[in-house]
């Protein structure tokens, strides 16, 4: 087993994960940077947040969410 590992980092491993690294950070940017000028695409990401975190629970994000939104603004 540790030979097949051995082998796969002389292979195209180390280069692939760089690549999708790259194409993460990427990804993200281009993502972050449309919810940031985009009201529109916001509220959409926004529900889809919502619903993912009121079917699993959301490990507390939710109601920290709510108790934050009940704080009067500084």
């Amino acid at each position: 087993m540790n030979n097949a590992k051995v082998d796969a980092m002389k292979a195209n491993l180390p280069g692939a994960a760089v690549q999708a690294i790259f194409g993460a950070m990427n990804t993200h940017k281009t993502l972050a940077t449309r919810l940031l000028s985009d009201q529109e695409s916001r509220d959409a990401f926004l529900d889809v947040i919502y619903e993912l975190l009121k079917r699993e629970g959301g490990g507390g994000l939710l109601a920290a969410a709510r108790a934050g939104a009940s704080r009067p603004s500084t």
